[in-house]
């Protein structure tokens, strides 16, 4: 049990961040709950060779948001969520950014989410999606392209 916990500690933040990514920041405190208990039961099962504890632990995180997943209005992990300080000066293209993400097709949020987000990388992205990283990297740029469109702003 100490090992367990020691094991996982370290990654709970992380766990928290893909579950608001994945199953929205209103269920992410509860999902990750439920994906640590889903690990404790299945911890025989983990297997150094197949990745790490980390990978591991994500990946059930991730599965158990996807199953959790509620028709929450935003994706946002809650310290995203917030309203920008009213003195920054960016706080209007942070806003638009956001509403842009959100309106991205599901795979392409997910993964833009997860990558510049959650800051894992491709190829943690691509076992957590259960995809190659080549297929990540071109959902990413994907997801870039419509994000300018989006952004763009009509000449004046």
């Amino acid at each position: 049990a100490a090992g367990f916990e020691l094991s996982v500690s370290g990654h709970i933040p992380t766990m928290r961040r893909v579950a608001a990514a994945v199953g929205g920041a209103t269920n992410a405190e509860e999902i990750s709950q439920d994906a640590l208990l889903r690990a404790w039961r299945r911890r025989s099962t983990y297997r150094r060779d197949r990745g790490s504890v980390r990978v591991w632990l994500l990946a059930i995180t991730a599965d158990q948001a996807r199953r959790t997943r509620s028709r929450s209005a935003s994706s946002w992990p809650a310290e995203l969520r917030s309203a920008p300080d009213e003195g920054r000066l960016d706080a209007i293209a942070d806003l638009d950014l956001r509403r842009a993400i959100d309106s991205l097709a599901p795979r392409q949020r997910q993964t833009v989410l997860l990558h510049y987000y959650v800051d894992l990388p491709v190829h943690e992205v691509a076992e957590l999606m259960d995809c190659s990283t080549g297929t990540v990297k071109s959902t990413l740029s994907d997801a870039r392209a419509n994000l300018a469109r989006k952004l763009e702003t009509p000449d004046e």
